[in-house]
């Protein structure tokens, strides 16, 4: 299996998750994307950047589904 984003440190992969799961809890979803934003500013690399979009629309997927699921 390929990793994706190998270079991309546990700890920004670790504070990705944080922030993205902080951004969902906010009932304001505008809030939320200033705060993803804010965080993804004080990266270095345009590949932890990439890392931060790409997890939160994985999580993004993975709320619809569970919604989807959940009203069936």
């Amino acid at each position: 299996m390929i990793e994706l984003f190998a270079n991309v440190s546990k700890k920004v992969k670790d504070e990705t998750k944080f922030w993205v799961e902080i951004a969902m809890l906010n009932p304001d979803p505008q809030e939320g994307a200033k705060e993803i934003l804010a965080y993804q500013k004080t990266l270095k690399t345009e590949e932890e950047k990439n890392f931060v979009d790409f997890y939160f629309n994985m999580r993004m997927l993975e709320e619809k589904g569970l919604n989807e699921s959940n009203s069936n």
